[in-house]
């Protein structure tokens, strides 16, 4: 299963300051973005169903892929189009659960646990944090970009290049071997975000 085109990933969520998440979606959606993820870590299934009931109908008009961060997507009672597990997730199960036209991704912070998805059948890894985040703190060093080459290199499935992704970032991640790039805080703190999207997908295609 290939990546969305284009390959910009689109991580977002609740946002503190009260705006509703539909609010950034749609504006991603405007600069070209056709790969978005919900990820809560707070929310129950149930809360998880209700962001999706919302969002679906935002994104199925632009052809895009709604994608939730959820360990335990079996428990949810309406579709989605990918599910992006945690370091700790189990690719196997969600596939057993949610079937072959789901796409499934996982987070990888090393080529251990990018390699072990892999042989399980994930889709994709991203593999953060690249640089150092631009959304929040990171408990992990930079990989780099020579760590992001050297598994990329290795593995049979794409890398997604996660964090610190910035405009200019983009065509070194690249060069390195990732076939996408995910974002964050490059969009989610920024007062245009449908121009930072654009810009981010001139880079992919440049």
């Amino acid at each position: 299963m290939r990546l969305p085109d284009p390959p910009l990933l689109l991580i977002t969520g609740l946002d503190p300051s009260g705006q509703p998440p539909e609010d950034l979606v749609r504006a991603a959606l405007a600069g070209g973005c056709r790969w978005i993820s919900f990820r809560e870590r707070s929310l129950s299934c149930h809360d998880y169903e209700q962001v999706i009931r919302i969002l679906t109908p935002l994104v199925t008009p632009w052809g895009a892929c709604l994608s939730v961060h959820l360990d335990t997507p079996e428990g949810l009672s309406v579709p989605i189009s990918g599910v992006h597990l945690s370091r700790c997730g189990n690719p196997v199960t969600a596939r057993q659960r949610l079937g072959a036209g789901v796409r499934i991704g996982l987070s990888a912070h090393n080529a251990a646990t990018a390699w072990a998805a892999a042989e399980a059948g994930t889709h994709y890894v991203t593999l953060s944090p690249i640089f150092a985040p631009l959304s929040k703190p990171s408990q992990l060093p930079p990989l780099g970009l020579e760590e992001l080459e050297k598994i990329s290199r290795q593995l049979t499935i794409p890398v997604v290049a996660l964090g610190g992704i910035t405009r200019s970032r983009v065509r070194p991640c690249l060069t390195a071997g990732a076939q996408g790039v995910a974002v964050m805080g490059a969009v989610v703190g920024s007062e245009d975000p449908a121009q930072v999207v654009a810009e981010l997908i001139r880079e992919l295609r440049r």
